[in-house]
């Protein structure tokens, strides 16, 4: 790492050192997995208070990014209290330039992301209060006016369920549900015709929804089961 530029220390089995990128400094830990023939590297992003926790809404919206970006993918390390930028490297006849380049990308995506994760700060557990969801509107009118629902969304129910939904223009989509601390992520292709919406996992789950939108950032998304019933109710605001 000296031979990159980098002030390398050791500690545990892994070399920790700092890299300077636009107006940031971020600590990053890298372990060799000899038998693996990889590289894991950690780029710690945030260090969080000890009373802190990270909101459901920022943490969906990195999950949610997770799907578009390609190697590094965001994590939240429970234990030390950080949100962190990881990924796996090839350990093949790796090179300083290579491994320079690499952390050069890794540090480019946090700065593209960093609208996200620069903003948190944490809130303490004593302080934390329940939100109520947003008043769900009546049944699915199809007369509303239709807006462009291509951007990230997030909804919440009172059992503490959170989602993330992200509609790309292209025809895909990414969605995060989050249940007792845990993520689920799918991804896949979705199609609108009028006020219904399908959602084809790659996983080839299909979920039959209808839209109810009244205003450019909220809408109502209805999930359908088998029978075509209403099955549950989500109210969606649009990330800022």
């Amino acid at each position: 790492m000296k031979t990159a530029g980098f002030e390398p220390s050791e500690d545990n089995g892994s070399v920790n050192f700092k890299m300077n990128h636009a107006q940031w400094i971020f600590p990053v830990s890298m372990t060799v997995f000899v038998d693996e023939d990889r590289i894991a590297c950690e780029m710690s992003l945030v260090k969080m208070e000890e009373d802190a926790s990270i909101d459901k809404e920022t943490l969906l919206k990195l999950l949610v990014s997770n799907t578009a970006t390609q190697g590094g993918y965001f994590a939240f390390d429970q234990e030390n209290k950080r949100i962190q930028l990881r990924v796996s490297l090839s350990n093949r006849a790796v090179t300083p330039r290579q491994l320079k380049a690499n952390l050069i990308q890794l540090a480019s995506l946090a700065e593209r992301k960093s609208d996200i994760w620069s903003k948190t700060s944490g809130t303490p557990k004593s302080e934390a209060t329940a939100t109520a969801p947003a008043k769900s509107t009546n049944a699915p009118n199809s007369a509303n006016p239709r807006f462009s629902l291509a951007g990230t969304w997030s909804a919440s129910l009172t059992s503490g369920e959170a989602f993330a939904l992200r509609l790309n223009s292209e025809g895909t989509f990414q969605l995060v549900h989050m249940k007792s601390g845990k993520a689920t992520t799918s991804k896949g292709k979705v199609t609108r015709a009028g006020n219904k919406l399908t959602l084809t996992g790659d996983d080839k789950i299909t979920l039959n929804c209808t839209v109810n939108q009244t205003v450019a950032d909220k809408f109502q998304l209805a999930v359908n089961d088998a029978k075509g019933n209403v099955a549950i109710k989500l109210d969606f605001t649009k990330a800022k």
